[in-house]
């Protein structure tokens, strides 16, 4: 199945006594391809000069390969032992001169010197002395990177190449990865803005009028536990509020295989928050069958979609295959706020995908202005004679 990607060009460039560290610089882009080309779109394409550049006579030699491939390369990944090279009439050696033209138009460049050992009869002496002076000069402004065997050598560029393409990608402007996320108004299905306001009512009824009125009636005395219990149902009830999150992807790009994290501060005495429900949860057979202990030690293993508690901080986490762009979709579960006090909540935000280099952090507040409102024992049971009545026909 083809696939649009971008393509990265890495310029090999070494002296001719590296050989095996060239084949194994394009070996490691080859695996780097093969583990990531499809999931992150991304396709890096060795250059060497054997390779990517065709023979031109009367212009000097190392001019054909800088136009052919040095000034068009992405990233420079430059190897030594105990060579330099052959001079170019500008440069002690070509490699030399790539690696200052490539640094000097601002693209990154690696650099690897070998520490393994050599037959001493086989070293050029003045070779290894103009490789130590140009060790030397950059030592004050480049971090370079030592190996003492081929295997050492294919662990560090491994890594370390990783790292460079995740360095290449954040500076490609028109392709960040941009994902919004925020709440999402229940009543048109919107993203709202990352900071909101809200006023919300919370009614309140004093325990003692309730009191005072099943103390009127001996009938009312018989369900006093049904009304007071029906009343608090409702405050409680009246006092949540839902929190629905969503994202919005804005990227060039849909996200695969993702899983988002978010994370708020918890405060008892001001607020509670509760999950409602786990649509994205499969329940299985022991949904039914096993006791409210085993069922909270399972919830504790299987925390997709409930709400985790830990020194004060609650997340929880949602994960989908696919976010296709420009899709709004919800996170699941949604969130169940009772209110006791005007508070604000911030949350924060954690979006891994596979073909993300690095998670995408978001985060976005809500502030609650509560104002209570004192309600009736009337508006919470308009009709006690029916209320009553249900009560006979209940018990």
């Amino acid at each position: 199945m083809s696939y649009d990607s971008r393509v990265y060009r890495i310029l090999i460039a070494t002296p001719s006594d590296v050989e095996e560290e060239r084949d194994a610089i394009t070996k490691a882009i080859q695996n780097w391809n093969n583990l990531n080309s499809f999931s992150k779109k991304i396709v890096l394409l060795p250059l060497r000069w054997e390779t990517h550049a065709a023979p031109d006579y009367g212009t000097r030699p190392q001019e054909v390969i800088n136009n052919a491939i040095v000034d068009n390369c992405d990233l420079l990944i430059g190897c030594f032992w105990t060579r330099i090279g052959s001079p170019t009439g500008k440069e002690d050696s070509g490699t030399i001169e790539e690696i200052k033209r490539v640094s000097s138009s601002g693209k990154p460049v690696m650099l690897y010197f070998s520490k393994r050992g050599k037959d001493p009869s086989q070293i050029d002496l003045e070779q290894l002395k103009k490789l130590n002076e140009f060790k030397e000069s950059i030592r004050s402004n480049s971090l370079v990177e030592e190996y003492v065997s081929i295997i050492d050598f294919n662990d560090k560029l491994a890594r370390q190449l990783e790292i460079k393409v995740r360095e290449l990608e954040g500076n490609k402007d028109d392709d960040k990865v941009v994902v919004n996320t925020s709440f999402v108004s229940i009543d048109d299905g919107k993203l709202k803005d990352k900071e909101i306001e809200e006023k919300v009512f919370i009614p309140y009824l004093e325990r003692k009028e309730i009191e005072d009125f099943i103390s009127k009636k001996d009938e009312y005395k018989k369900y006093r536990d049904r009304i007071i219990s029906k009343c608090e149902n409702y405050i409680q009830t009246n006092s949540r509020f839902p929190i629905v999150f969503g994202m919005l992807n804005k990227s060039k790009f849909n996200l695969t295989d993702y899983l988002v994290e978010i994370k708020f501060l918890s405060d008892n005495e001001k607020f509670e928050i509760g999950s409602l429900g786990a649509t994205n949860r499969n329940y299985i057979f022991y949904r039914d069958i096993c006791s409210r202990e085993v069922m909270r030690k399972l919830n504790v293993l299987d925390n997709e979609g409930f709400i985790k508690k830990e020194d004060g901080v609650c997340s929880f986490t949602y994960k989908d295959t696919s976010l296709q762009k420009e899709r709004l979709k919800i996170v699941h579960p949604f969130l169940v706020i009772e209110l006791k006090e005007s508070a604000k909540i911030e949350f924060e935000t954690t979006i891994y995908a596979d073909n993300l280099f690095t998670p995408v952090k978001e985060t976005c507040a809500i502030k609650y202005n509560v104002e209570k409102r004192k309600i009736n024992l009337s508006e919470i049971i308009p009709d006690i004679g029916e209320f009553v009545k249900e009560s006979d026909e209940l018990f």
